[in-house]
């Protein structure tokens, strides 16, 4: 991967790609890896152009009026920095998701919502702020703070707008959700990431 940093990551080989896997459904789960890399990330300002309600995507990305959504389904995501190359975070949705059914509360496209977002009940909030955003800490920011002219919600989406790209992949099921979640925390793309490494 083009621009990958070594810091902060305990990446594993990923030995297992392409090669035999014993278990049909451990092959099926390393296949889903492949739509999760660095070079399939969208901006996120991209994601965030976007309709409301949209179902997958429309247009390719970088292509004048692209938009992306995330479906409404169970599966993985990742955030990756674009200036470092570094794995952000890794998440899932699906825990209270079913076929058919008309809730949205716990798929790809309300988690990514919410984190997208920088709500301050979303914990990746004060994760991101605290890993990247302080890393160009700025004295003048608690007297912002206290004034309620700047909020942590504030540097958080600037950050995301600015830096950060995001890719998912749908899963047929919760259970599938987690077992590539696992497999990407473990470091399966070669890298850990830096907010939630297992």
């Amino acid at each position: 991967m083009v621009g990958m940093s070594d810091r902060n990551q305990t990446a594993k080989p990923m030995a297992n790609v392409g090669g035999p896997v014993a278990d049909p459904q451990s092959a099926a789960d390393l296949g889903f890896l492949g739509e999760l890399g660095f070079g399939k990330a969208v901006a996120v300002s991209v994601v965030l152009a976007g309709d409301k309600g949209s179902k997958g995507s429309q247009g390719a990305p970088g292509a004048p009026g692209a938009r992306m959504a995330p479906p409404a389904t169970p599966g993985v995501y990742v955030l990756w920095e674009r200036s470092t190359g570094d794995l952000v975070y890794a998440g899932l949705a699906g825990v209270r998701w079913s076929a058919g059914s008309a809730k949205t509360s716990s798929t790809l496209a309300r988690r990514l919502g919410d984190h997208l977002a920088a709500r301050r009940a979303d914990v990746l909030t004060s994760y991101l702020f605290e890993r990247f955003v302080c890393r160009n800490f700025d004295p003048a920011w608690p007297a912002l703070f206290v004034s309620g002219k700047l909020s942590i919600r504030d540097l958080v989406v600037e950050f995301l707008e600015r830096d950060v790209s995001i890719a998912w992949v749908s899963t047929p099921d919760y259970a599938t959700a987690k077992r590539v979640e696992d497999l990407v925390r473990g470091g399966m793309l070669g890298i850990t990431p830096v907010v939630n490494p297992l």
